[in-house]
């Protein structure tokens, strides 16, 4: 068990940010080693990845004016991925199940789509953020989030769809959540609401144990990482996350993928992962590049997905 010191900002509801400091144990659990990892079914599932799904489903989420947390854009847009998860879940019933979270103080929901393993206390979360903002009001300007996230929902549901057929072959051991969580923008308060669930004993009757958590915001973006002269990579985000998970990522990330990894920081808490780590769970988060070299068009009307005859580009 190690023991990590954790100085946190937390935004509230209006705005203003408080600073709270807390000691937060995260367990370190036994993730499966190399000589285990099932390398013949998740290379068959990576080769099947289609870029065309993806491209679409950011299409479609940027055709909302906005995704913001609090506007009927961002209800819509929820909508919208839940009646996918739904159509999922009628596959196998007793398999999958898609769950809708509905949070006091604003209009966009949270989402969870559920495949039951066969130990059901120990969760394995996979999360991203639907919603999107811009730095200008509502009134003045659209917030379509192109990369920050509508990139990491499509990634969720593109796994979504290649796993599924898996799964109804073989339940997997532990019990697996994509979560789709609400108001990241303003301070990560879907997901806080729902960790906050899982690490009160009153409310979480069954003790499940969140064993691992990815977060998935803003994965498509990769001129950043050209522009300062560097190869395409991931970014693994050190600020508030596991080590021992980051560890245990770092290895699948050399097995399965063709591009390497860098270490990288946020100043701040910077996605839903913190929230995850602030209540105890190991979380990680891995996104499209080290940070200083993640898109600058983020929380802006330019945050949009742009092709080409020559190449897919992500202007944000």
């Amino acid at each position: 068990v190690a023991s990590t010191v954790i100085s946190v900002y937390l935004n509230d509801m209006a705005g203003n940010l408080t600073f709270t400091s807390n000691k937060v144990v995260i367990p370190h659990y036994e993730y499966p080693l190399e000589k285990s990892l099932n390398t013949e079914k998740v290379t068959s599932a990576y080769n099947d990845v289609n870029i065309y799904e993806l491209e679409d489903m950011i299409t479609n989420l940027t055709s909302f004016n906005d995704r913001r947390y609090n506007s009927l854009h961002g209800l819509e847009a929820a909508t919208y991925i839940y009646d996918i998860l739904v159509a999922y879940a009628a596959e196998s019933p007793g398999l999958f199940h898609a769950s809708i979270i509905h949070h006091k103080g604003w209009l966009q929901p949270s989402l969870v789509f559920t495949v039951n393993g066969i130990s059901p206390d120990h969760i394995v979360v996979v999360g991203s953020h639907l919603d999107s903002m811009s730095y200008l009001p509502s009134f003045l300007t659209s917030a379509p989030g192109a990369d920050d996230n509508a990139s990491g929902v499509a990634t969720l549901l593109e796994s979504i769809r290649l796993l599924v057929p898996i799964f109804k072959e073989k339940i997997p051991e532990n019990t697996i959540q994509f979560h789709f969580y609400s108001a990241e923008e303003t301070g990560s308060l879907g997901s806080l609401e729902i960790y906050r669930y899982f690490n009160d004993q009153h409310k979480n009757k069954y003790n499940k144990k969140i064993v691992a958590m990815l977060q998935q915001d803003m994965t498509g973006y990769t001129k950043g990482s050209t522009d300062l002269g560097l190869e395409e990579h991931f970014g693994i985000v050190k600020s508030y996350a596991s080590s021992n998970l980051n560890l245990f990522i770092k290895m699948l990330i050399q097995n399965y993928c063709d591009i390497p990894y860098r270490d990288t920081e946020c100043s701040m808490i910077c996605s839903d992962h913190a929230a995850a780590t602030i209540n105890g769970f190991p979380a990680a988060y891995v996104l499209e590049s080290i940070v200083k070299a993640s898109n600058p068009y983020t929380h802006t009307n330019n945050c949009l997905l742009y092709t080409s005859d020559a190449a897919d580009d992500m202007q944000c």
